[in-house]
C-alpha cells in the first residue's frame, strides 16, 4: 500500500508535465525541454505515471512523426 506522500508525489508529477504538455502543444520533447529534463526521461516519466498514451486524444506527438500522431 502506498502512503499519502508517494500519492501526492505522483499527483504533482503528473500535474507538472501535463502543464507543460499542454504549453507545448502536446510535444513531449518541449515538455522535456521547458522542465529542463532530458526527453528521454520524460517518455519514461510519462509512462510511469500511467500518461503513455499517444496522439491528440493523450495529449502527447510524437516527434519521431513531426508532432502528428
Amino acid at each position: 500500500k502506498r502512503g499519502r506522500f508517494a500519492i501526492e508525489v505522483q499527483t504533482f508529477k503528473r500535474q507538472l508535465v501535463a502543464k507543460a504538455l499542454a504549453e507545448s502543444e502536446g510535444v513531449a520533447v518541449e515538455a522535456a525541454r521547458r522542465l529542463g529534463i532530458r526527453a528521454s526521461y520524460i517518455f519514461r516519466l510519462m509512462q510511469s505515471l500511467g500518461m503513455n498514451g499517444a496522439g491528440p486524444a493523450a495529449g502527447v506527438n510524437s516527434p519521431a512523426t513531426g508532432g502528428e500522431a
